[in-house]
């Protein structure tokens, strides 16, 4: 009974999250824009100093 509570807990938030997505569209873009360029620094960042780590060792 737990997988199936857990398959039908997560079609309903695939399903909210496609309605979402098509009802608030303009919104979803927008905080895209704005997020993109810090998850960017932050993944070079991180990059940067998984390469500096492994320089070491």
């Amino acid at each position: 009974m737990g997988r199936g509570l857990c398959v039908a807990a997560g079609l309903a938030a695939i399903l909210l999250g496609i309605l979402g997505l098509s009802r608030w569209w303009g919104s979803f873009i927008w905080v895209l824009k704005g997020v993109g360029p810090i998850v960017l620094l932050m993944g070079g960042v991180v990059a940067v100093i998984a390469g500096l780590m492994n320089v070491r060792e």
